[in-house]
């Protein structure tokens, strides 16, 4: 791109081949959602987003935690709904004729506050145990990358029990009013006729530490950020006998691609990791050969900012881990020295959570099974293909990944 491009200053961008309908990246402040509240009669500030603050003069605002008072715009007119609207006069144009639609909800992310209705359909006193320390600064001793997370007011959790109660009140009734939209999505499909036609993929692209551990947002190696839903429907009379079944084999992000691509009847390039869901939604077996853990990475590096690099006193390339994560064990390797951020593991069986020290032949294997990962999960574009001085280009057409579940691949020429 050239100097100066916009597309140079964000990372929210839109990726090649999409074709956005509506594109209201958050550092623009929510302007076509403006536009919309503007165009129902709304008074609209500068700056949208601005209407997320709170509502004080709301009746009990005073008495209650920081993120119980509800926003400045009613339910009917927020961004959820705004999206569900775009998203529903899209379909009744193109509904008739086939579509590919990424519809991306903001909420229940921050800013931690709802719409009144919202702001209260749970109750901070009802909310159950948190995972973690007693105190933070006993959690903060459980492991440095924990200290350092712990002195960020990106992701330590506001003081207080009350608040983080109130706080994960809050981000249940975020997730209550997408359910409410998703509902009007899927009942226009229905009466539509075309439930019967579509293909749904409801997933998440991270998770929220929701006050356990004392964090917020998403970060770590703690499966409350990387644990997210995944819920695949297929239309189609294949899937009828395994309707309703849950899957407790891990999968990951990187399937949905490889899924879609399956159902359309395409084929999986072969630099997508991923592997197709389609044997679990059609089959009641599921697949005679499934990955047995699960894998993720988180680069925590800000070259910018360089607060973990400060911190820690390291360099860019070493703010980085990658976690396995099985059914009884979860082994976290940092790219640090292990002096500076030494790795972990975590017994998960019945009632255990707590780290526990890393040696022995467990920790060993976990850490060659993923040094194993890693190696077979390199840029793959023209892996498997050979120049020929016979015929050109060769491509391997076998299964790949050890035979996990990989559709075969046709010839590239």
């Amino acid at each position: 791109l050239p100097e100066g491009d916009p597309r140079l200053r964000t990372y929210e961008g839109v990726l090649p081949g999409f074709r956005p309908v509506v594109n209201d990246p958050w550092e623009n402040g929510g302007v076509e959602w403006g536009k919309w509240l503007a165009a129902q009669g709304f008074d609209v500030p500068s700056r949208p987003m601005d209407l997320y603050a709170p509502d004080t003069s709301f009746p009990g605002a005073a008495d209650r935690a920081a993120t119980w008072a509800p926003t400045l715009f009613p339910a009917h007119l927020s961004e959820t709904v705004f999206m569900t609207d775009k998203v529903l006069e899209h379909l009744e144009r193109h509904g008739d004729t086939s579509f590919f639609v990424h519809l991306s909800y903001v909420r229940p992310h921050p800013p931690r506050r709802n719409p009144a209705g919202y702001h209260d359909l749970y109750d901070e006193g009802a909310i159950g145990p948190f995972a973690g320390a007693a105190t933070p600064s006993e959690q903060a001793r459980s492991h440095p990358l924990d200290a350092a997370l712990l002195s960020l007011p990106l992701t330590a959790c506001p003081p207080g029990e009350r608040e983080r109660r109130q706080l994960r009140a809050t981000y249940y009734g975020a997730m209550s009013e997408v359910d409410d939209q998703l509902g009007r999505l899927f009942a226009w499909l229905s009466t539509s006729g075309l439930t019967r036609e579509t293909l749904v993929v409801l997933t998440s692209d991270h998770g929220e530490m929701g006050g356990d551990y004392w964090l917020v947002e998403k970060c770590g190696y703690w499966d409350e950020s990387f644990h997210v839903p995944l819920v695949v429907v297929d239309p189609t009379s294949a899937a009828d006998a395994t309707r309703g079944l849950v899957v407790r084999r891990p999968t990951e992000s990187v399937d949905v691609c490889a899924t879609i691509l399956d159902w359309l009847g395409l084929d999986v390039p072969r630099q997508v990791d991923g592997l197709s869901l389609m044997p679990f939604v059609q089959s009641t077996g599921g697949p005679q050969e499934w990955r047995e853990v699960a894998h993720w990475e988180w680069d925590f590096r800000h070259v910018e900012q360089r607060w973990a690099e400060q911190y820690f006193g390291i360099p860019s390339e070493q703010c980085s881990l990658a976690v396995e994560r099985g059914a009884s064990a979860k082994y976290v390797q940092f790219a640090a020295d292990p002096q500076i951020l030494a790795p972990i593991m975590f017994d998960l069986g019945p009632g255990t959570s707590a780290p526990v020290p890393v040696e022995g032949e467990q920790a060993l294997a976990m850490a060659q099974e993923m040094l194993r990962w890693r190696a077979r999960n390199l840029e793959r574009t023209l892996t498997d293909c050979y120049l020929s001085p016979a015929s050109g280009p060769v491509w391997y057409t076998g299964s790949a990944r050890g035979g996990a579940n990989r559709r075969p691949r046709a010839s590239l020429t």
